[in-house]
Parts: C-alpha cells; structure tokens; sequence
C-alpha cells in the first residue's frame, strides 16, 4: 500500500512541533538564547549528529557505504528517531535565530 507523501510528512512536521513546542515548554528561552547561533550549531554538529553518526558506522564497498547488521538495528533505534527529529528542531530553531525572531516568540499559555 502506498502512502500519500504529504500526509506522511505531515505527520513527521506535527510531531517534529510537538517536540519543539514541548521542549521549549521545559526549558524555556534562556537556554537557546545563552548559546547564539554558535551554540546551537555546536549542540546539532556535536551532540545530535555523533548519535546519528555512530549508528551510521558502516563500510565502503565498491564506492557505497554498506550498513552492517549492528548499525541498521542501531539506526532503527528510538534514540536515533529522536536526535533526527532534534536535528531538524535545531535547524529551525537556527533560522529563528538568525532571523532575528527567537527572543520574540512565545508559547501559547493553554
């Protein structure tokens, strides 16, 4: 059965939102604020990507990179789900920043 591509990646942005709006619910402003744009890089080059990385610890085979069993159970991880959706957090999360709109933005109060 095939998937309608944008309900599929509609489903992936509202839960992708929902982390954010839940996160940002947690920890509020200041922390992504006291890092800047720097910060943040760092903590989605150095943090989020390494688990993603580690799970991509595959070989090159004639020109591909081949998966072993051990890392394609370590990409099908939970925690790999979550540092990709962090991931893509952080990204917008830069464009906020960079767009100057961080700091202006609030969550709704219900």
């Amino acid at each position: 059965m095939t998937k309608d591509f944008e309900v599929y990646f509609q489903g992936l942005y509202d839960e992708a939102r929902d982390i954010l709006v839940q996160r940002q619910g947690q920890y509020g402003p200041s922390n992504i604020e006291n890092l800047g744009i720097p910060g943040v890089f760092s903590r989605l080059n150095d943090d989020k990507m390494s688990r993603i990385r580690k799970a991509l610890n595959g070989q090159v085979v004639k020109g591909r990179i081949v998966l072993s069993p051990e890392s394609k159970r370590e990409l099908a991880h939970p925690s790999v789900r979550d540092a990709l959706m962090d991931a893509a957090n952080y990204c917008l999360i830069l464009v906020s920043l960079i767009e100057e709109e961080w700091s202006q933005l609030e969550l709704d109060p219900d």
